[in-house]
Order: C-alpha cells, then structure tokens, then sequence
C-alpha cells in the first residue's frame, strides 16, 4: 500500500457534515434577515406611495377652496351691504342685491331670469359630508361657466353607489377619488382612495346685525371650532360632528353626528355662504395586501367610524370576516376659505 510520505491529511466526512450544517445555519440567517429587509422595503415603498398621493391629492383639494369664492369685481355673495333696508345683514339682501337686476347670465342657461340671481352664488355651493362643490369667478366675467370655475370632488356613483363616502367592496374596497368641473363627469385625480370625508366651520350670527358680524368662526359652549355638514341636500349646515364637545373629532363621537340645532348651539341650522374653512380627511389603502401585515384599526373620517376588522361591512366584528392585510394611510387637513370672508 502506498502511503502519504508528505503529512497531508484530508476532512473526515463528520467535519465536512459539521462544516456543511454550519454554513448552512448561516445562509438561512442571511436569507432570513433578506427577506425580512425585503419586507420592510416594500412595507415602506407602499406607504411612501401611499403617502404622496395623499399630499398631491390635498394639494389639489386645498388649492381649489382656497379659491372658492373668489370674485375680482367684488360684487357677488356676501358684500356686506343691506340692500334690503331692514338693518339686517342676512339672507334676505342676497336676494334683492344688483347681481339679480344685472341682466348677466349667471347660470349660462341662455335666459335671463330668476335663477341667475341663485347662479350668482359664489364659494361652496354644496357641502356634503362626502362631496364638496364650489365656484368661483376666475375670468370676472360674473358668471362661473369657464374652465375650472365650478369644481366638485368625491366618489363617482359607479364606485360608491350609496354615497357614504366609502369605496364600495364591490369596486375593491379602494377607488379613484374624483374631480368634476363644470357638469363633467369626475376625473381621476388620486388612485386607491378608501374614504373622503368634508366637514366645515363656519361665522353665522344668527341673522343679528351686520355690526355684530365678527367675522370669527362660531364656537360650541365648550369653546371649541363648530364643524358641521350638510346631511340631506338642502343648503344647510345640520348636524355636527364633534358629540361631546372636547375640540376633537375622534372615536368617542356619536358616528354619524348630531342635530345642530338639537344640540341648542344655534337657533336655526346654517346657510352654506357663511362656510369659512373646510376641513377634509382622505384615506389611502394599499393597492395589494401584505404578507405577515394585519391592520386592526379603527379611522375616523368625518362622520364615519371605520373598523377595518370588519372587512365583509356588514357592521360587526365575527367570524364571517377574514384578516385584514392592507396598508393604510390617513392626511386631513384644514383650509381657510380665503375669499369666503375670514379674517
């Protein structure tokens, strides 16, 4: 037999076992922490998209009221003036001022008539507690016909059918946020929204004298900012949302809101040309569900109390619902209605 004369030795097959469960151990620790940094980067891409269409969107919502009202004659809306003779700076002088014996056609229906003088209504025209619509005159041509003079946001029927604000799971839970001009259908203007939500502050007066006019935004009994909505349509401001009057719109108020006027913080409900800031939250959902991600919480927006747990909506948390693995973010913001008379 020949034999190793030079003291070379090789790996017996219990080292190389040893070596290999080794090596083995360490690959799936770094595979492990791979995938884990995986993860987390496109956890975090989602909510930076999320994130930033959220801001681009606002940016828009924010640009648009800050604008509503806007009249470079200075002669539409409130002005201010007592056309009626009777002291009072209320509803009654936007009636009988000369925007309604101008002969302009407001409402750019080809007839001078009646109507104009409600065509003439400058600022936020329907507040909704899920769709804002506004004008303004940007062109001083008294009437608000032009490009982008007339502006309304929210779902589009086909992806929120019952008009809550809440994208229908029908559609996938998530929708287009929409902004219509003119009479257009909306246009898409920020993908993969859950929710919309508008609520609005406001300096009413209650019809007192235009000398008592402060131009401050009416305050409930504990001090704090009214924010209110239009609940059915008319034009008024009807119901509230901040229930137990602590400064807050949160988890501890009655969804849905209550009676202004039930709550006895005003005589009589609102008329929407003294709306003086708008306040908006929008929820972002993530496009795709995550992996090992389960979101179980609760978001107010606006007047509605959204409890993700509930993914089948039929208003309770049970067995029939299955986990919820979508990212979520939330922005609100409020805006100044800067041509609507606050000071």
């Amino acid at each position: 037999m020949l034999k190793n004369s030079k003291g070379y030795k090789g790996f017996t097959l219990i080292e190389l076992m040893v070596a290999i469960a080794i090596a083995s151990a360490v690959l799936a620790a770094i595979y492990s922490v791979f995938i884990m940094q995986q993860r987390t980067q496109v956890s975090e891409q989602v909510a930076v998209d999320m994130q930033q269409t959220l801001r681009a969107a606002m940016y828009l919502i924010e640009r648009d009221i800050r604008m509503a009202g806007y009249d470079p004659t200075r002669t539409w809306g409130l002005d201010g003036k007592d056309n009626d003779g009777d002291f009072l700076f209320d509803e009654a002088d936007e009636k009988q001022t000369d925007k309604e014996l101008d002969t302009i056609d407001n409402d750019g229906d080809g007839s001078i008539d009646g109507a104009d003088a409600d065509g003439e209504a400058l600022g936020i025209v329907s507040a909704g507690p899920h769709t804002i619509e506004m004008t303004m005159d940007l062109d001083g041509d008294r009437m608000y016909t032009g490009s982008n003079e007339r502006i309304r946001y929210g779902f589009a029927f086909a992806y929120d059918a019952d008009g809550n604000g809440i994208a229908d799971l029908n559609k996938g839970g998530a929708a287009p946020l929409g902004r219509a001009v003119g009479a257009g259908s909306p246009q898409s203007m920020a993908e993969d929204i859950q929710a919309v939500a508008f609520s609005y502050a406001y300096d009413y007066d209650a019809g007192a004298p235009i000398e008592s006019l402060d131009r401050l935004l009416d305050t409930s009994p504990g001090g704090n900012v009214i924010w209110a909505f239009d609940s059915d349509g008319d034009r008024l401001l009807d119901r509230i949302l901040d229930t137990n009057d602590d400064g807050l719109i949160d988890g501890r108020d009655i969804p849905g809101g209550q009676d202004l006027t039930g709550m006895g913080w005003e005589t009589a409900y609102v008329p929407l040309n003294r709306i003086r800031a708008v306040r908006v939250w929008l929820l972002a959902r993530a496009r795709v569900p995550l992996k090992n991600y389960t979101d179980t919480a609760t978001y107010i927006i606006g007047d509605k109390h959204i409890d993700v747990r509930d993914s089948n909506g039929d208003g309770v948390v049970d067995a029939s619902d299955k986990p919820d693995n979508f990212k979520r973010r939330l922005l609100s913001a409020t805006i100044k209605c800067r041509n609507l008379g606050l000071e």
